[in-house]
């Protein structure tokens, strides 16, 4: 969710057909385990579902110049 794109990845998971659902998160990685080399079905499942009733998160603004790093003199 806090990735810059993760609005429009979050839309498209959403307009998705379940099984398209399922075969979005498996692509993305984020359903494979650190221990494992392929997703897991049950947690490719349950995160679809999970990810298809959130909301889409905040844009990210940039920082004002105000607090941007002092630049040296």
């Amino acid at each position: 969710m806090s990735a810059a794109n993760a609005g429009a990845r979050l839309e498209k998971i959403k307009k998705a057909t379940w099984f398209e659902r399922d075969d979005l998160v498996s692509e993305g990685g984020w359903a494979t385990m650190p221990d494992e080399k392929e997703p897991s079905g049950v947690v490719t499942n349950m995160c679809a579902a999970e990810l298809a009733e959130r909301e889409a998160p905040a844009p990210v603004k940039a920082a004002p110049a105000a607090l941007s790093a002092p630049t040296a003199k």
